[in-house]
């Protein structure tokens, strides 16, 4: 909001006062000024998409956005540290163990059919207990 702002006499009714009064430290506002020029502004965009079901959605895409962004950022941190974490363990393995591209096409292909039937909630708990079976 700008600070060149100049003062206007409106007409209110008792209603719309009391509103104000009640909103604007519920809208953080620093005084009943600052919420109807909030709300004036609000409106204003409200009118020009001449649609509340058009507005509303951009306005809390916008802020849904911001949070996502910050969730999204922090997902792709944890999913590539996780992935260097596994990329560490699969060299460790493969230097222990003797296997032929064959045995592990194989193996691979039956992990797949493995998480795909159970949506990913396998174990290794499950796999040792089934191998033992």
């Amino acid at each position: 909001m700008t600070n060149n702002k100049e003062k206007y006499a409106f007409w209110l009714t008792p209603e719309a006062k009391k509103m104000i009064e009640i909103n604007a430290p519920l809208a953080n506002c620093g005084s009943q000024s600052e919420f109807v020029e909030k709300a004036v502004r609000f409106y204003d965009g409200y009118l020009k998409v001449q649609n509340a079901g058009a507005f509303l959605p951009h306005a809390v895409a916008g802020v849904l956005e911001g949070s996502l962004g910050v969730f999204e950022n922090r997902m792709a941190k944890l999913l590539f540290n996780l992935a260097v974490e596994h990329n560490i363990t699969n060299h460790l393995l493969a230097a222990d163990v003797d296997m032929t591209r064959e045995e592990y096409n194989k193996m691979r292909g039956g992990s797949v059919r493995e998480v795909t039937s159970t949506r990913g909630t396998i174990s290794l708990k499950d796999v040792i207990s089934d191998s033992q079976e």
